[in-house]
C-alpha cells in the first residue's frame, strides 16, 4: 500500500502521496474559508484598502495557515519519494550483486561436478543436468529475496531419506535373497529382483521433481538405477554445509550395493549391470517357469 503511494519507480508529480499532500491541505484552506465567508456575509472588496486587508486577514488567517501546510507536507512527500527511489536502487543492486554470485556460484558447482562425473563415471547424474540441479537445490527462484547462496533444506532432507531407505531396502534384500537356497527357488529370487528394480526406480520419483535429475525409463537397467543412490548420496556430501546433518548422514554404503549387484548378475547369468532390466527379468523368469514345468 505505501509503495502504491509513494510510487517510488514514477515522477513525483505522479505520486499519489505527493499529490494529496500538496493538494489536501489547500483544498481544506479554502473549503473553510469559503464556509466563514458565507456564514459572516462577507463579500470581495478590490480595492485593497488596509481596512479590507486588516478584515481579510482577521477572517482568514486560519484557512490561510491550513493551506500553508501543503508546503511542508509536499516537502516531506518529496523526501519519501527520493527515500524509497534510494531503497530501490540499493535493492536493485542487491539484487544484481546475488545474482552475479548465483552464476558465478554455478560455474564453480558445473566445473566441480562436472570433473566428478568423469573421474567417478557416474551415469545417471549427467553434466547436461549440474546447471538445472543447481538451480533446484540453490533455490534459482528465490535468490532475489533469499539474500544468500544456500542449499534447500527440504531438498537435503529428502535426499538424506531416500538414501536411508535405499540402505535399509538393499540390506533387507541382501539377507532375503541369502536365505533361500537359488537351485530351488527360482520364483523367489525373481520376483525378488523384479520387486528390487521397480522399487528403486519408484522411489526416484520425488527426487526427480525436487532435485530435477533426469527420470528412468521403465525399462531402465540395473547399473542405472544402483548407481542413482551412490551419486545422489555424493551430491548430499558435497552440498550439504550443515555440520550435525553430515556427521549423522547415512551414506549410501556402496559395498552393499556392490554386493546386491554381483549376486544379481551372477544369479541371472549375465554378463554386466547394464545388461539387466525390468524386461529382462520378466524373459528369464519365464524360461526359467517354461523349463521348470518342462515345456522347454
Amino acid at each position: 500500500m505505501y509503495a502504491k503511494l509513494v510510487s517510488s519507480n514514477k515522477d513525483v508529480w505522479k505520486s499519489p502521496f505527493f499529490l494529496i499532500s500538496l493538494l489536501t491541505p489547500v483544498v481544506m484552506g479554502i473549503a473553510l474559508g469559503l464556509a466563514i465567508k458565507s456564514s459572516e456575509g462577507l463579500y470581495w472588496d478590490w480595492s485593497f484598502s488596509k481596512a479590507s486587508i486588516e478584515l481579510f486577514w482577521d477572517y482568514m488567517k486560519i484557512p490561510i495557515a491550513i493551506s500553508s501546510l501543503s508546503i511542508p507536507l509536499a516537502s516531506w512527500a518529496i523526501a519519501n519519494h527520493r527515500s524509497a527511489q534510494l531503497i530501490n536502487t540499493i535493492n536493485a543492486q542487491e539484487e544484481k550483486r546475488m545474482h552475479d554470485l548465483f552464476y558465478s556460484h554455478q560455474e564453480h558447482f558445473q566445473k566441480t561436478f562436472g570433473r566428478i562425473l568423469k573421474t567417478h563415471k557416474w551415469v545417471y547424474i549427467e553434466e547436461d543436468d549440474l546447471c538445472l540441479i543447481h538451480s533446484q537445490v540453490y533455490d534459482y527462484n528465490i535468490i532475489g529475496t533469499k539474500n544468500c547462496i544456500s542449499p534447500n533444506t527440504d531438498i537435503l532432507n529428502l535426499i538424506e531419506v531416500y538414501c536411508n531407505n535405499i540402505n535399509e531396502n538393499l540390506q533387507e534384500f541382501y539377507v532375503q535373497f541369502k536365505s533361500k537356497n537359488t537351485d530351488d527357488n527360482d520364483e523367489f529370487h525373481y520376483n525378488l529382483i523384479y520387486n528390487l528394480l521397480v522399487y528403486l526406480r519408484e522411489v526416484l520419483t520425488p527426487i526427480v521433481s525436487s532435485v530435477a535429475t533426469k527420470p528412468l525409463s521403465e525399462d531402465a537397467s540395473l547399473h542405472e538405477l544402483l548407481s542413482a543412490p551412490i551419486e545422489l548420496s555424493g551430491l548430499y556430501l558435497r552440498v550439504s554445509t550443515d555440520e550435525h546433518k553430515l556427521d549423522n548422514f547415512s551414506s549410501v554404503d556402496r559395498d552393499t550395493v556392490n554386493a546386491v549387484g554381483h549376486i544379481i548378475i551372477k544369479y541371472l547369468g549375465q554378463p554386466q549391470a547394464s545388461s539387466i532390466n525390468i524386461s529382462t527379468v520378466e524373459g528369464l523368469a519365464t524360461i526359467s517357469t517354461l523349463k521348470r514345468e518342462g515345456v522347454i
